[in-house]
């Protein structure tokens, strides 16, 4: 479960936090064709960390109620099942999130898992993947808790930084972790 593509879809589709975006940030908030108005929600966002707080109070709940009915819901084909198998007992489902912390997604899920990577690669990174300006990219990092922030949540770390070269020996010690 990708929770960022999610929150965006939800934003969209979601009539609660349409609604309540809508108060929060006027008219203005969704365009004609009834898609947000990402500008104007970026604009209004990361302005000051009361406005991301605000917004994050809507939309997470809901994300957050969405990612349990889809958890619930998950039905393995049965190739997908066959390669579980060997490793897990139980029918695992994963939750992909930046935010997890701040989200209260740790109460949904028996494992975290942190990746972190340095400032420099994930800047580096998100303006490969966003196209957006250093600074845009720096103001949204100082919204979000730290990897210091986070330790008290985090069962396992593995890193994924510029030159990481064990990667996948990295994962096929977590999935041990988990197996075991």
């Amino acid at each position: 479960y990708n929770t960022d593509a999610e929150a965006k879809r939800l934003m969209v589709e979601s009539q609660a936090i349409r609604e309540q975006l809508t108060a929060l940030l006027g008219a203005e908030a969704y365009l004609s064709n009834g898609q947000l108005n990402r500008d104007i929600l970026r604009r209004f966002v990361f302005s000051c960390q009361k406005h991301v707080q605000a917004v994050n109070a809507i939309v997470h709940p809901v994300v957050r109620r969405d990612f349990i009915c889809w958890a619930d819901s998950v039905r393995l084909t049965p190739a997908e099942e066959a390669l579980q198998q060997p490793y897990f007992k139980q029918q695992v489902v994963a939750v992909e999130s930046a935010l997890l912390i701040e989200a209260h997604l740790t109460d949904d899920v028996d494992h975290v898992l942190l990746v972190p990577a340095s400032q420099r690669t994930r800047l580096h990174r998100t303006m490969q993947r966003d196209g957006l300006p250093k600074q845009e990219i720096l103001q949204r990092m100082s919204h979000q808790f730290s990897d210091t922030d986070r330790l008290p949540f985090v069962h396992h770390i593995i890193t994924n930084d510029e030159g990481t070269t064990d990667l996948d020996e990295q994962l096929k010690h977590f999935i041990n972790t988990l197996t075991h």
